[in-house]
């Protein structure tokens, strides 16, 4: 843990319209990524193996979006990794995504014996969706889109360097500073925002998005 916590500037406030994200997703927990069979690391090498990157729209950035949330930070999450795509969603799937699924689907059944891992495209649903479509289980890699609502966010910075190491830091320092911060978690969806330069793709540059109420 970052010992310097305590001295870290103020994180800044933005307010983002909303968005929705294509890409991969799992369900996961932060207890079960602190160990040795955490998906999160699957999830990063199945997105850029998947080529969802092609349809990319917006500013081209990655996003890593924390939604679903069973409760707060102790609790399960899915994480979905993907780039910005055009149009927002309704109270249900868009068609167009539930045939990508079920072509998905069918694609991964005839080839998911050549996957290192139990990767397979299970179903759609879409954050913000009160006892919506039910949740794939935890640790399953699915395809999927998820909707960002119009939010306030508290927008933290990683430091520069791998971001395999330099984003856990940031988060121990976002947990921290919740601890007896005057703003409060909204939980309705945040996330990481990736810009990846050519000249060092392992090095790009990111700040976490924390919806704030």
């Amino acid at each position: 843990m970052n010992t310097n916590i305590g001295r870290q500037k103020k994180p800044r406030i933005e307010s983002r319209p909303a968005m929705s994200v294509r890409g991969v997703g799992a369900r996961t927990t932060n207890e079960a990524e602190a160990g040795a069979d955490g998906v999160i690391p699957r999830l990063w090498e199945h997105y850029f193996r998947s080529g969802i990157q092609g349809a990319a729209a917006g500013d081209q950035a990655v996003y890593a979006v924390y939604t679903d949330y069973e409760s707060d930070a102790s609790g399960a999450y899915t994480l979905v990794i993907g780039h910005e795509t055009e149009g927002t969603f309704g109270d249900g799937p868009d068609r167009e995504e539930v045939e990508h699924v079920r072509r998905t689907e069918s694609q991964n059944a005839e080839s998911i014996g050549s996957i290192e891992s139990t990767e397979s495209v299970e179903n759609l649903y879409r954050a913000g969706s009160p006892g919506g479509a039910k949740r794939e289980e935890e640790g399953t890699i699915v395809e999927r889109s998820v909707f960002i609502p119009e939010s306030r966010y508290l927008v933290f910075p990683a430091k520069p360097g791998p971001f395999q190491e330099t984003v856990p830091q940031a988060w121990q320092e976002i947990w921290s500073y919740f601890q007896d911060a005057e703003e409060v978690r909204a939980y309705s969806g945040d996330f990481e925002h990736y810009r990846f330069q050519a000249a060092d793709p392992a090095h790009p540059v990111v700040e976490i998005y924390i919806a704030i109420k």
